[in-house]
């Protein structure tokens, strides 16, 4: 029992790195796609025209694709419960939130155990390097509860996910029957047991809410608050109250912030742990070093702060574009087809080709040593994942993944506005 109960506080100091970018390396993704869209216009038509006019109607277009993209992170929709929680939607350590939702940002591309068609697998442990870190989704008494999450076909009445964006249930492509799936997330099923739901097909709900949504008729901003119960130590559960926000913008479709948080589920498979399904391997301390990167070493916990609490639309922060290279976007989307919004792909496909390129870029860990592999093929290993970052090729890979995720965003920008267009015609945006 003794050992059980510390798993589980080990559980709820660990889980937060499910997390791909931090929150503010997805607000400089998306600032950076939106710029380059803004300066190739003749290669991305429909964005430029989304793009042009006053700037307080780009800014408002801006900073509602950014809140979409971060508060994907913040979704309420995957409950877990255990012998001493009951339902919980997330983890609360050191003044840090992480909800259950960014186990539903990882996509596996040679893995299709129970997703197929267009669609992976997501994270699964039995899938996972089964290291420290990935350990804590095999805890016993950890069951998914999936009466309560509303990715699974569940709802929990005093967290309803529709004004967050319902997009449903997540079912789609599953290759089992529905007494697979009920066994799967209903009925006290082990987390250990389960195989989560790739990330694109999030983004296809997402992609195919915002565009159902008709046009804002005027730009608005609508905030609640939810009192979130978060696991907080071995036994207790803290309930922590956060503001949400949706926003919309003038003549552009209602649901534009969902659009942001399929930007945001391309951008987490830019990180090479999302696609190859692990918690371990370095995953947390290379996501921290694009964060400081990405700021080039100016980021700060209050920031953070800011974004657990919901606040951080009311403080407009400094753009951070250390890492945005528009001469290497250029080249990325002139190297992958799948970064050519000309080229005839689904978001499902564009997602699992990025996935299967950024794979290459390859991980491993004995006793003593971290490895990784570059996708040119160049090793470097060292003692701890501290010292195996500090190598300046890795800094230069995470430059190369920065930008990938610019171009992949922009061409989802781009795709969407001319199927939007297509969708609900008009002689303006």
């Amino acid at each position: 029992m003794t050992g059980m109960l510390l798993a589980l506080f080990m559980f709820a100091g660990q889980l937060r790195e499910a997390h791909a970018f931090k929150h503010i390396v997805h607000a400089e993704i998306t600032r950076s796609a939106l710029r380059y869209l803004e300066d190739n216009r003749t290669t991305y038509p429909e964005a430029g025209r989304w793009l042009q006019g006053p700037a307080e109607g780009r800014a408002q277009l801006q900073s509602t694709l950014i809140a979409g993209a971060i508060e994907a992170d913040f979704r309420p929709d995957t409950w877990f419960k255990s012998l001493f929680h009951k339902p919980v939607t997330g983890i609360y350590v050191d003044g840090e939130i992480t909800l259950f939702s960014s186990l539903l940002h990882f996509m596996l591309p040679e893995s299709r155990v129970w997703w197929g068609g267009l669609m992976s697998d997501g994270i699964a442990f039995p899938l996972t390097s089964n290291g420290p870190n990935d350990s804590y989704l095999d805890i016993f008494s950890l069951e998914i509860a999936g009466e309560s999450s509303a990715a699974f076909g569940g709802n929990h009445p005093e967290h309803p996910i529709g004004r967050h964006g319902a997009l449903g249930s997540y079912h789609e492509t599953f290759k089992g029957s529905m007494d697979d799936w009920n066994h799967m997330f209903f009925g006290g099923n082990l987390v250990g047991n389960v195989f989560f739901p790739p990330a694109s097909l999030l983004a296809e709900h997402a992609y195919r809410a915002f565009l159902r949504s008709e046009r804002a008729a005027e730009s608005s901003r609508v905030c609640w608050n939810e009192t979130l119960p978060l696991v907080s130590s071995i036994t207790g559960t803290t309930f922590f109250a956060r503001k949400y926000c949706r926003s919309t913008v003038k003549s552009m479709p209602k649901a534009l912030d969902l659009l942001g948080m399929a930007l945001h589920l391309g951008q987490d498979l830019a990180i090479p742990q999302h696609v190859i399904g692990t918690l371990d391997l370095c995953h947390d301390e290379t996501e921290k070093l694009a964060s400081r990167l990405v700021t080039a070493g100016n980021g700060s916990r209050n920031l953070y702060a800011l974004y657990d609490s919901g606040a951080y639309q009311d403080a407009p922060q400094p753009p951070y574009q250390a890492l945005y290279d528009a001469s290497l976007v250029k080249q990325l989307k002139s190297k992958f087809d799948f970064l050519d919004p000309k080229a005839k792909f689904t978001f499902s496909e564009r997602m699992r080709a990025m996935a299967r390129e950024v794979a290459k870029w390859r991980w491993s860990m004995t006793k003593k040593w971290f490895t990784t592999t570059l996708p040119n093929g160049k090793s470097s290993r060292a003692r701890s994942c501290a010292e195996l970052l500090d190598h300046s090729e890795i800094r230069a890979q995470l430059k190369y993944q920065y930008n990938l995720a610019v171009a992949l965003s922009a061409c989802f920008f781009e795709q969407a506005a001319q199927t939007y267009e297509l969708w609900h015609p008009t002689n303006s945006p």
